[in-house]
């Protein structure tokens, strides 16, 4: 059984995305029921030596994201810009959303051409 370069990127990269998405909602739920500002959660550490998790979501994001582009390019480099400080912010990292079908039809046609020029 063969798999091929969308199969073994783009679902799980997408899967990323949405799991990102819920943890935003949660995040954000959390912080409207305790009053809490935003930026209290997303400067947030798990432990003193990990980075914030505004990093961790735009990490996770521009990885993603990233990893989807690459594919499409064939070539990635990591977004090395501070993290959004709001959650609208975080949000917006996924540049993705909206274009899935685009990227889903690229990465088709992009394989038909690999596969042709192997032949």
């Amino acid at each position: 059984m063969t798999l091929s370069l969308y199969d073994a990127t783009i679902p799980s990269n997408l899967q990323i995305l949405r799991a990102l998405d819920a943890l935003l909602d949660k995040a954000e739920a959390f912080a409207a029921e305790q009053g809490l500002a935003p930026e209290t959660l997303i400067d947030a550490r798990l432990a003193a030596d990990m980075l914030p998790f505004g990093y961790q979501l735009k990490a996770c994001a521009a990885h993603s994201v990233g990893g989807i582009e690459g594919v499409r390019g064939g070539s990635f480099s990591p977004d090395r810009s501070p993290w959004p400080t709001d959650f609208a912010g975080l949000r917006a990292q996924d540049r993705v959303r909206g274009r899935r079908v685009e990227i889903k039809i690229g990465l088709r046609e992009r394989q038909q051409e690999v596969r042709a020029r192997e032949r």
